[in-house]
């Protein structure tokens, strides 16, 4: 006789199936998060509704889920729909029971049969191992960077001159609108996120989060540059920050207004993360951002940035030089 508690079928996600996600979220990852997250996450992103499977027991019960969100990428020049794959999770009391392994293979298929079989993502401590055996392969690993209460006190006590010179202004940014001409300055890699007006409003739209935008502009009212925040844990959390040109005074002058900030709310921390080697790692460590080497304690895990395709993709686009890995681009940072 068949243990109904072993008894699962598999199914694509609906819209309805949000409030069920929240309970698994709190049981898997212990987050507690709203099901509007689930609604702007995998149905009001603007590349399209993401595609998504869920395990359910025999009583209707969502144990175990996997969202396979679009985004919209430029492939060595050719745009192209890859699928970042998000929220991947299963019920502690259903675990080892093949799920994942379930879900993920109705979303190959589902994939394959639609001819667009490239999934990308952020390995997890427990998912890596599995997902490797899939035949996910790793393109770099993602390290997190920060810079303590400490560090941005002594910048502010020794440096704070030059946030008072009178070449420049800082403002809150309502509009995307503004950032974009810095966005679109910036130098992009073979392989990079297609980033539009609407896609960046999206991503900011978060309700997890309340994300701050503010920018540099020089005195003829021209921006220099922008960063974009928000508050979590007392600590700032570094979504984005770019200028017009790199090695620009603008730069340091909005580093040490981020270090102000600290010093004046007594935040614990600057937070963000990045792919080593990139435009951005080599900004935050300009800087004075740090990150801790040694693994052990907080932020000393390294994150796998993890993508599945086939082999030929694969071989143009391995070369982590290729890629620039960014808060940007994760789902939900």
């Amino acid at each position: 006789m068949v243990n109904m508690k072993d008894t699962y079928r598999i199914e694509k996600f609906t819209h309805q199936d949000n409030e069920q996600l929240v309970l698994l979220m709190k049981n898997c990852f212990n987050q507690e998060v709203p099901a509007e997250y689930f609604d702007w996450k995998y149905f009001k992103n603007p590349a399209g509704a993401s595609i998504g499977f869920v395990a359910k027991t025999a009583n209707g019960e969502i144990v175990a889920f996997e969202g396979l969100m679009p985004e919209l990428y430029s492939l060595n020049d050719e745009q192209k729909i890859v699928f970042h794959s998000t929220d991947t999770m299963t019920h502690s009391e259903h675990r080892g029971k093949g799920l994942y392994t379930k879900i993920a293979n109705a979303g190959f298929d589902y994939l394959r049969q639609e001819g667009n079989l490239f999934e990308l993502g952020f390995g997890g401590a427990m998912s890596t191992p599995i997902i490797q055996k899939f035949g996910w392969r790793t393109i770099c690993f993602i390290r997190f960077y920060f810079k303590t209460y400490i560090q941005s006190f002594f910048n502010n006590l020794f440096f704070s001159k030059r946030v008072r010179t009178k070449d420049f202004y800082i403002q809150k940014i309502d509009h995307i609108s503004e950032i974009m001409p810095v966005l679109k300055a910036c130098k992009t890699t073979a392989v990079h996120k297609v980033i539009s007006e609407e896609v960046y409003s999206w991503k900011i739209a978060n309700p997890r989060f309340n994300y701050q935008v503010f920018g540099i502009y020089d005195t003829q009212k021209n921006i220099k540059g922008y960063v974009v925040f928000y508050i979590q844990n007392n600590k700032i959390m570094l979504f984005d920050m770019r200028f017009m040109e790199s090695k620009s005074i603008f730069e340091k002058k909005l580093f040490l207004w981020l270090d102000q900030q600290v010093v004046k709310n007594k935040y614990t921390a600057i937070v963000t993360f990045s792919q080593e080697n990139v435009p951005y790692y080599n900004q935050l460590k300009k800087n004075g951002f740090i990150n801790n080497k040694m693994g052990l304690g907080p932020l000393g895990y390294n994150i796998p940035f993890m993508i599945y395709c086939d082999d030929d993709t694969y071989e143009k686009i391995k070369d982590p030089k290729c890629w620039e890995i960014i808060p940007l681009c994760h789902d939900s940072f």
